[in-house]
């Protein structure tokens, strides 16, 4: 996984009805969700701030298969610090990135596994 790639990732914070029964337990909660949406601010500030987003590419109707890890050629012309999908057709939401095969490289592949099925537009830079 790439440094940026890593920097931008997200652990949704979970609540449950018992876990929030107690003004304790929710002030955690909302806690939680604002560091939380601070820090996914931030990074996205000092991406933009670093053009590292402006210069990507865009691959569209992309169509995925479930646990199939799928090749893309991104075509950037050099190592990529990160993606995000840009319209999800139909399902397709879960992914994790993947090893690249033997030979291929991250200054012109991405490699991709899908939890379901379905048709995306994928942005790279």
């Amino acid at each position: 996984m790439s440094a940026a790639l890593k920097l931008l990732s997200f652990v949704r914070p979970r609540a449950t009805e018992p876990s929030v029964r107690e003004p304790k337990q929710l002030a955690r909660h909302i806690n939680e969700l604002a560091d939380a949406l601070e820090h996914v601010v931030a990074l996205a500030n000092a991406a933009f701030k670093a053009n590292i987003v402006g210069s990507g590419v865009l691959l569209r109707n992309i169509t995925v298969a479930a646990g199939v890890t799928h090749y893309f050629q991104h075509r950037l012309g050099r190592p990529y610090a990160g993606y995000f999908p840009t319209r999800i057709q139909t399902n397709a939401q879960t992914w994790k990135e993947m090893p690249l095969l033997a030979g291929m490289r991250t200054s012109t592949h991405l490699a991709l596994q899908f939890s379901s099925a379905g048709t995306i537009d994928l942005y790279v830079f």
